[in-house]
């Protein structure tokens, strides 16, 4: 602890920090890793398409045949870059300037013709009419779900689908996405978001004083919150799947347990008539 935490501190800080990893740890340093996404200038698959059609039961790589495909938070581009090789065209938004750069670089550099990036704020509906909408990973991490759900319904057509699915949620046991920071399971429903900030700044000087502050953001989302902004947006469910933590299942059909043991929640979404 440097001599700055020692003085400030209380005594909730110094609570939380006895669970942490230290930050010299090899365990915490192998944490770390498992999370990176390097970049590269030879690309490989990272799965991520074969991951989507896991948690959408049902689906498959012949429904996006010669079909328009926005994925909304793409990245690093992953997952465009797969969907390339089976959509007729795809369109990756993302609001961070750096990844559209280095995931626009990476398709010129693979030659994919039918795979484009640009700053979702930027975004005409008009030139994008999409097919699908898919957005993976990035609903927990949107500052404005609601206003995501009221674009998306702009960019999608009549008779388009939104595939949302998302993990962990916030009542998850690694909900906080700081497994670089502590190994206890929920955390950070027992310390304050400040608490938490303040201890996190030994591992992550870049000010973030809020969950919303980290890298990427995080809005506390809930399968509770995601069914609200859902009922209140311009969509429905068609199929609401949820995935257990392994070897949890019975304890998602509980509800009042059902927040803490889901893994993943996958929603098909159709606009209302």
């Amino acid at each position: 602890m440097d001599g700055l935490a020692k003085q400030t501190w209380g005594w909730s800080e110094r609570l939380l920090f006895r669970f942490c990893w230290r930050p010299d740890d090899p365990a915490r340093g192998s944490v770390e890793r498992a999370g990176l996404s390097l970049a590269s200038s030879t690309y490989r698959s990272q799965g991520r398409f074969e991951e989507l059609l896991e948690k959408f039961p049902g689906l498959s790589a012949e429904v996006f045949r010669g079909k328009r495909v926005i994925d909304f938070g793409s990245g690093e581009g992953h997952l465009a870059f797969d969907l390339g090789a089976h959509a007729g065209r795809v369109v990756g938004l993302e609001f961070r300037d750096a990844f559209v750069e280095r995931a626009s670089a990476q398709a010129e550099r693979l030659g994919l013709n039918n795979v484009d990036f640009m700053n979702s704020v930027e975004v005409q509906p008009e030139h994008h009419r999409a097919d699908f909408i898919i957005s993976v990973d990035s609903f927990e991490h949107f500052d404005d779900p609601a206003a995501i759900h009221a674009t998306c319904a702009r960019l999608l057509k009549p008779d388009g689908r939104m595939l949302v699915t998302f993990g962990p949620a916030w009542l998850h046991p690694k909900g906080h996405h700081l497994g670089f920071l502590c190994r206890v399971p929920w955390f950070h429903l027992f310390f304050s978001e400040r608490t938490i900030m303040n201890v996190r700044s030994l591992y992550r000087d870049n000010g973030a004083r809020r969950f919303a502050d980290v890298s990427g953001g995080l809005n506390h989302m809930t399968l509770r919150r995601f069914r609200r902004f859902v009922a209140g947006s311009p969509f429905e469910f068609e199929v609401l799947h949820l995935i257990p933590i392994r070897g949890f299942g019975p304890l998602v059909r509980v509800p009042l347990l059902r927040e803490m043991f889901i893994s993943v929640i996958s929603g098909v979404l159709k606009l209302k008539p």
